[in-house]
């Protein structure tokens, strides 16, 4: 069975509609979701989870695709990624070792300004 990691970014007071629609598109793989908080900003939230993959349609609005580093717990993008090596070193150098101790307990994501580091923390885990 394939799995893909997926984010949904919401606010935290909106955490319980979102889950009811992310089980209302997906199977789940472990019937896990995970919610961490923004540490700067706690109102944001975020969950993640695995999905068993193609086994659906569309994919809910503000839900992406990542990937997860688990000895820092990091959540991030292949984009990210890319622009954390193109900022350390200047150039796209993939077989750089990236210090994944500086982006512990984080989201990497891209925006029109760069790399963007979003520190988090695990508010809890729900079983669906």
């Amino acid at each position: 069975m394939k799995t893909q990691l997926l984010l949904t970014f919401t606010g935290y007071d909106y955490i319980d509609d979102v889950i009811e629609n992310i089980k209302s598109v997906y199977t789940l793989s472990d019937n896990r979701l995970f919610v961490l908080v923004n540490k700067k900003n706690p109102k944001e939230a975020y969950l993640t989870y695995n999905v068993v993959k193609d086994n659906y349609e569309e994919t809910p609005s503000r839900t992406i695709s990542v990937h997860r580093k688990k000895e820092t717990n990091t959540i991030y993008t292949i984009n990210a990624v890319n622009q954390a090596i193109l900022d350390e070193v200047g150039v796209y150098d993939h077989s750089f070792d990236i210090n994944w101790n500086q982006y512990r307990n984080s989201i990497l994501l891209t925006d029109d300004y760069g790399l963007r580091q979003i520190p988090t923390k695990l508010d809890s885990v729900r079983e669906i």
